[in-house]
């Protein structure tokens, strides 16, 4: 299993964002260890959702928490080999209804419909795996900016 470290979640949300801004580093840090299985046996799917949930509801980052939240759990995904299905408006749409108070994440990676099918080796590099996300979901990326 590949994670992302708080440097990699720092770095995703510069890409996405084009700006520096400063970040609660505990919240950072919650939302980092939220794609760890702890005595549990989560599939990367589920991973997936709750680092993605834990970077919205905590918003460790002055701006771009759901673009940041977004592209790192499609990295997660396709650095454990999974591929997704690209229908941006939806998932941005999605996305933008996620409520930063608590609901189960265990449906929030649903509409982008994961398959054990990667496109990159499980050597490839994380920033290639962001470039390729960035460049693949530009239109989501777009949409989610425009509410932030």
């Amino acid at each position: 299993m590949r994670y992302l470290t708080n440097h990699d979640l720092v770095w995703i949300n510069y890409t996405v964002t084009g700006r520096k801004y400063p970040f609660s580093y505990a919240a950072l840090e919650a939302a980092m260890a939220a794609q760890y299985t702890y005595l549990s046996n989560q599939s990367p799917v589920d991973l997936a959702s709750a680092l993605m949930r834990k970077l919205i509801t905590d918003s460790p980052f002055a701006q771009g928490n759901r673009r940041t939240a977004f592209v790192a759990a499609m990295v997660f995904l396709e650095a454990n080999g999974f591929s997704t299905h690209d229908d941006a408006l939806l998932m941005s749409k999605t996305l933008l209804a996620i409520e930063p108070a608590g609901s189960d994440s265990k449906q929030d990676l649903e509409v982008v419909k994961p398959s054990e099918n990667s496109h990159f080796p499980h050597t490839s590099s994380l920033r290639e795996i962001v470039s390729h996300v960035c460049t693949r979901y530009s239109d989501a990326l777009r949409v989610m900016a425009l509410d932030a």
